[in-house]
C-alpha cells in the first residue's frame, strides 16, 4: 500500500443490519460502558492491523475475487461473553458457531496475514465471533453488562451477503472504505482505498 495507508489502521468486518443494530441500542445502551461504535456494530473476521509497507492494492483485488466464491449465509446472534483483561475489560454478544463464517474468516486471514502486521496475534483455532457491546470496562461495568445481558437475553439472525473493510485514520472515525460481495452480490460501488 501507498505510505500514508500505513499510518492508518484497518479492520475486515461483517456489518449488522440497521434494524438489528436498533434491537441492540434499544436493549443495551442505558448501560453504563455500552457505546455504539461510530461504524456501527460489526462482527470482526480480521484486524485490526496495519499494512505491511510491500503491501499493494492487489491484495484486496485477491480478497475480493476469493470472497466472490462463497454463497451468501446466515449467522446467529445470541448470548453473552466477556474478555477479560488486567486493566480493562469487554463485553459481547456471541455469534453461534456457523462453519461458513469460520471458512470465510480462515480464508481472509490466509490471504491477507502475509500482508498486514495484526495489533494482537490469534490463532485461527482461537477466533471467537462476537459482535462488541463495551470495551475498556472495568470489572464491576462488566459484571452489570453480563447481568443485564443474561436478564435481557437479545437473538436474531443475520443475512451475510458483503464483508467490508474499514479504515480508522489518525485523529478521525472508522469509516467503511471497500465493499466485497459474496458470490451472486451485484458489485460494490467504484472506490478508492485512499483519498487525496
Amino acid at each position: 500500500m501507498d505510505d500514508p495507508l500505513t499510518h492508518s489502521r484497518y479492520a475486515l468486518v461483517i456489518r449488522i443490519p440497521r434494524a438489528i443494530e436498533v434491537q441492540i441500542e434499544d436493549t443495551f445502551l442505558a448501560l453504563v460502558g455500552i457505546t455504539r461504535p461510530i461504524m456501527g456494530f460489526h462482527i470482526t473476521l480480521v484486524g485490526p492491523f496495519l499494512w505491511n509497507r510491500d503491501a499493494d492494492s492487489s491484495v484486496l483485488d485477491q480478497l475480493a475475487q476469493s470472497v466472490q466464491s462463497y454463497d451468501p449465509f446466515e449467522v446467529t446472534i445470541g448470548g453473552s461473553g466477556a474478555f477479560v483483561g488486567e486493566d480493562a475489560n469487554a463485553v459481547y454478544i456471541a455469534v453461534e458457531q456457523s462453519p461458513a463464517l469460520r471458512e470465510l474468516q480462515a480464508r481472509a486471514h490466509w490471504l491477507l496475514r502475509p500482508h498486514i502486521a495484526l495489533q494482537r496475534e490469534i490463532p485461527p483455532e482461537e477466533y471467537i465471533p462476537h459482535v462488541t457491546l463495551g470495551l475498556g470496562l472495568t470489572p464491576e461495568e462488566r459484571d452489570r453488562a453480563l447481568v443485564a445481558l443474561s436478564n435481557q437475553p437479545i437473538t436474531a439472525t443475520l443475512g451475510v451477503v458483503e464483508l467490508h473493510l474499514v479504515e480508522e485514520k489518525p485523529q478521525s472515525p472508522w469509516r467503511a472504505v471497500r465493499s466485497f460481495p459474496l458470490a451472486g452480490q451485484p458489485p460494490p460501488e467504484p472506490h478508492r482505498i485512499h483519498e487525496n
